[in-house]
């Protein structure tokens, strides 16, 4: 199992935003983080989302990279774009189809301006992160999931218990 990491390659109109190995709500403030540096980076290139090194990714990862885009988006007008996620899994696409993901963000299987060489890209160190830091990331996470996906009830049973604990 290859260890979690979080990389981007920024080229003329391009940003892609690599995902590696398997991601879980421990990383979430990390990739809440890395992805708010990169904003600027980001603002009107086409933007990847390259899935094809994941092994797993939970509800909360997924949220965060939802929540994200269409925050800035709201706020900003940062895409002149829809955002391309490439996922080649069978399994992995159908589900960020069956919660949403295909209302918000385009899908390929490939595409050939993705580097397959890991040297290209730029690792977004680790930062430092706290429990507050991972419990306030799973809740903000689940807001836009929640909103995209078909069953409302399923995001609430995760999300009520933590805000609950958090006030």
């Amino acid at each position: 199992m290859r260890k979690p990491q979080i990389m981007y390659l920024s080229q003329g109109d391009l940003f892609i935003l690599k995902l590696v190995g398997k991601l879980r709500f421990t990383i979430a403030p990390h990739l809440e983080k890395a992805m708010a540096l990169q904003k600027e980076a980001m603002y009107g290139k086409e933007i990847i989302i390259d899935f094809t090194d994941v092994d797993y990714a939970d509800s909360t990862i997924l949220g965060i990279i939802t929540g994200f885009f269409l925050r800035e988006n709201k706020q900003s007008g940062m895409l002149s774009q829809t955002p391309t996620i490439l996922c080649n899994a069978p399994d992995m696409k159908k589900i960020l189809c069956n919660i949403g993901f295909d209302k918000f963000f385009n899908f390929k299987d490939r595409d050939k301006r993705v580097s397959l060489s890991y040297e290209k890209y730029t690792v977004f160190d680790e930062l430092p992160q706290g429990d507050q830091d991972i419990e306030d990331s799973v809740i903000k996470a689940h807001q836009p999931l929640r909103e995209a996906g078909k069953n409302k009830s399923a995001y609430d049973l995760v999300v009520k218990p933590l805000k609950k604990e958090s006030e």
